[in-house]
């Protein structure tokens, strides 16, 4: 005996539901677009094809076009070609009905495709008529030509931006690096400083067949740049290259980007010698704690953007001198005045013992017993705070392990900018009634100060020893080579 079809007619009723929402959302967000040459121009890749998408429990064919923007991030747009399986629902549908994509394949005659796909966005161009597009954000994408292999790797490099250009070959750990300003350089570097803030710019070759290996030793070599620059220099996507030179594969991520800043801290012609000297501490730095040098990487580069406020910018450097800290000294600060950490813990569990054992008889009577406890176990959580070795202590420290020279007025100058950052937001000149001898009156004036008090501690960090632009005068004349 068959029952009313509640389960057909709730998938109609859901299905006629999502065309609906799909037209009014069509109508106010624009999400489907075509892909004008006007659009074409945002992006720094772009490859088109047919293929399908995975879903759950099917699979759609579709017309497609692969996208990575000028910022990194990677996309597709889609749109259904009508070569479909009978029975298939209309891709139109899929994202308001609970389907998530999972992957896009494509093969024809030479080359596959497989993209690794996250979800459904807005459209990424507004303006744009409607053709039927939809947009769909993606982690990777891996293109390969059959019956080829890659010998050499080049990366597609953005923001690195020297005076002029320019074509530097390189060895650093045994491995050949050739380094290749772009065809159209002049124009990308101009509306790179003016308007749009990220662009290819170079091409880094990496004499490597493997592709994790190659890999792994661009990214050290864009975050060596991005220290030489001042700002992050990223590979946006990869290109296989065979023995003649022709390009056999590509990967495309979604690259850890910045925008460009004209902060230069290395000159153009001593960036060379700069990797080279930096390679291989920073390479054993990295390999040891890789997150630690990304992280202090992009904090050193998102405290010089110029699209925050001078506030915010100096506290992201007092963010960044904690990292070091952490870094360099692991937290294990000398825990002075105690002969050693470990007597002061000794010390620390010794007074939370008398606070909970003496405290309580002291109180007043009419609290109860569980209040006297509380009481004695608040104030015995602070017992780690007593003698607690200073912000200064620890900037000393640091300076100590890397063996440069800064006086302690430096390093109590720049310990009170970065408290007053960290807790009320302002630099110490803009304080109600700042310290008379502050000799910084401006806010820009105590930021490039800071910033020029880290570059000195992180170049030391990771290695080099020569002279640096002084980015507190900010007028190109170098700090000394610091003594060793």
């Amino acid at each position: 005996m068959y029952g009313f079809p509640f389960k057909h007619i709730a998938i109609k009723v859901r299905t006629v539901f999502a065309l609906v929402v799909r037209r009014i959302q069509r109508m106010i967000w624009g999400i489907n677009h075509t892909i004008h040459r006007e659009w074409l121009d945002r992006f720094v890749f772009h490859e088109s094809g047919q293929g399908v998408v995975e879903f759950e429990h099917m699979q759609i064919g579709v017309d497609w076009q692969l996208v990575q923007t000028r910022s990194g991030n990677l996309f597709v747009l889609v749109r259904g070609n009508g070569t479909t399986e009978l029975g298939q629902p209309d891709l139109q549908i899929m994202p308001f009905v609970g389907e998530s994509p999972k992957k896009l394949l494509a093969h024809d005659d030479r080359w596959s495709t497989r993209v690794t796909l996250r979800d459904w966005v807005r459209s990424a161009h507004p303006k744009a008529t409607d053709e039927g597009w939809l947009t769909i954000s993606a982690d990777n994408a891996e293109r390969a030509r059959k019956d080829a292999v890659a010998t050499t790797h080049r990366f597609a490099l953005t923001n690195l931006v020297l005076s002029e250009v320019f074509d530097v070959d390189q060895q650093c750990a045994g491995t050949r690096l050739s380094w290749r300003s772009v065809d159209d350089y002049e124009n990308a570097a101009a509306e790179l400083r003016t308007l749009h803030r990220h662009a290819i710019t170079a091409t880094l070759t990496i004499a490597k067949a493997d592709q994790a290996q190659a890999s792994a030793i661009a990214d050290i070599a864009c975050e060596l740049a991005s220290y030489s620059r001042g700002c992050r220099v990223s590979w946006a996507y990869v290109e296989g290259l065979d023995a003649e030179g022709s390009v056999v594969s590509l990967f495309i991520g979604n690259p850890i980007s910045g925008p460009y800043v004209p902060l230069v801290l290395i000159g153009a012609e001593a960036m060379w010698p700069f990797i080279e000297q930096t390679w291989q501490p920073y390479a054993r730095f990295r390999s040891e704690n890789r997150a630690s040098a990304r992280r202090l990487l992009g904090l050193l580069t998102n405290a010089t953007t110029d699209d925050d406020f001078t506030e915010l910018r100096g506290a992201k450097l007092g963010m960044t001198i904690d990292a070091v800290v952490t870094i360099v000294t692991g937290n294990k600060i000398d825990a002075l005045p105690f002969q050693s950490n470990a007597a002061r813990r000794e010390f620390v569990e010794r007074f939370r013992v008398f606070v909970a054992t003496e405290l309580p008889p002291l109180l007043k009577e009419d609290l109860t017993n569980d209040a006297k406890d509380a009481l004695a176990r608040a104030i015995g959580a602070k017992a780690g705070d007593i003698l607690r070795p200073t912000f200064r202590n620890a900037i000393k420290q640091v300076c100590q392990a890397i063996s440069i020279n800064v006086s302690d007025t430096e390093i109590k100058q720049f310990a009170h900018s970065r408290n007053q950052l960290i807790h009320e937001a302002r630099f110490v000149c803009q304080m109600d009634a700042p310290p008379e001898d502050w000799p910084f009156k401006t806010a820009a004036e105590e930021y490039f100060w800071m910033l020029r008090f880290l570059d000195r501690i992180v170049l030391r960090f990771i290695g080099y020893r020569g002279a640096f632009f002084d980015r507190f005068l900010r007028d190109h004349s170098e700090v000394p080579v610091e003594p060793e």
